[in-house]
Order: structure tokens, then sequence, then C-alpha cells
């Protein structure tokens, strides 16, 4: 099972990355790996979107 992770703590960056700036989804996982060592699977990102 894969670890939890914290999505409310990103929350705001997330939306500001992917929704107001527009950056495609593998870029903003790779900045959400590099700057908050945030790394959920592609699947979860997708999952957590369409919720």
């Amino acid at each position: 099972m894969p670890p939890p992770y914290d999505w409310e703590a990103v929350r705001e960056t997330l939306s500001e990355l992917y929704l107001l700036k527009g950056l495609p989804l593998k870029q903003v996982m790779d900045i959400m790996q590099e700057r908050y060592e945030f790394t959920p699977s592609l699947r979860g990102y997708r999952d957590r979107f369409a919720q």
C-alpha cells in the first residue's frame, strides 16, 4: 500500500500550478517532487483531481 499523502497541505500549490498557471500534470509532478518531496503516482494525482 502506498504511503498516505497530505493533499491538503499542498492544495494551494497544486491549484496554482495546475489550474491557474495551466502547467501540464507531468511538470506539476516534477515541481512537487523537487520542492516538496511530494511523490504520489500519476494515478494518485488523477484520482485526486477527479474528486
